[in-house]
């Protein structure tokens, strides 16, 4: 029953499986309505109305997306009190952003495909992000459960370089296979461009669900 599950997927001569995680593994909106909340609320002496803030900047991301480089600046433009305090603001915010400890869980859907994953192939796990914060969300959903240690990439322990659509991290990654045998998931056109540039086959899905 659970292998039907996947026959959406072209599996034929897979031997191994990669995933990315925002997005892919789980809802990303969920962590961003957290640490969004928690920045609003904790800068509110700073912004003129923090739940407007709060409303304003989470809007702002999913218009944007977690790439968009401007949003702390934007949302003190707004709404903050004191013009020349910009900059703190937008450091104290970054600060909040990357050591946020959230409380996410991934759907029985995805568990019940990296339990099928796990049973069927080799997989691994390829994150883009700050590697402290990537760290709490991957320890959050449990995936540890899943992806050995020696298994799980986070590219922002080797710097901005390393970060897709480049493929320096396979230089940390020891291959089970051929790269033309290896499906992976992820949600962005920067995970695509990765995978085209290393080989690799790839598939594009919202939190496991494909996109077509």
């Amino acid at each position: 029953m659970v292998s039907t599950l996947f026959q959406k997927f072209n599996l034929e001569n897979i031997q191994s499986v990669g995933f990315d995680m925002d997005g892919t593994l789980y809802r990303e909106y969920d962590f961003i309505d957290q640490v969004y909340s928690e920045i609003a609320q904790k800068e509110s002496i700073c912004l003129t109305s923090s739940n407007d803030a709060e409303t304003w900047i989470k809007n702002r991301w999913i218009e944007k997306g977690s790439s968009y480089p401007f949003i702390f600046g934007e949302v003190h433009d707004r709404f903050g009190v004191d013009s020349l305090e910009r900059n703190a603001f937008i450091s104290r915010a970054l600060d909040r952003y990357r050591n946020f400890k959230p409380t996410i869980v991934l759907s029985k859907e995805v568990r019940v495909a990296l339990d099928f994953f796990k049973e069927n192939f080799p997989i691994f796990l390829i994150s883009d992000g700050n590697h402290l914060l990537q760290r709490n969300k991957f320890k959050s959903l449990g995936l540890g459960s899943w992806f050995d240690k020696d298994q799980v990439f986070f590219t922002g322990d080797f710097g901005p370089i390393y970060q897709k659509p480049s493929t320096n991290i396979l230089s940390h990654i020891t291959l089970s296979c051929a790269p033309e045998n290896i499906l992976y998931f992820g949600d962005r056109k920067l995970d695509e461009d990765f995978c085209v540039a290393a080989g690799f086959r790839f598939q594009m899905v919202n939190i496991m669900e494909q996109v077509k």
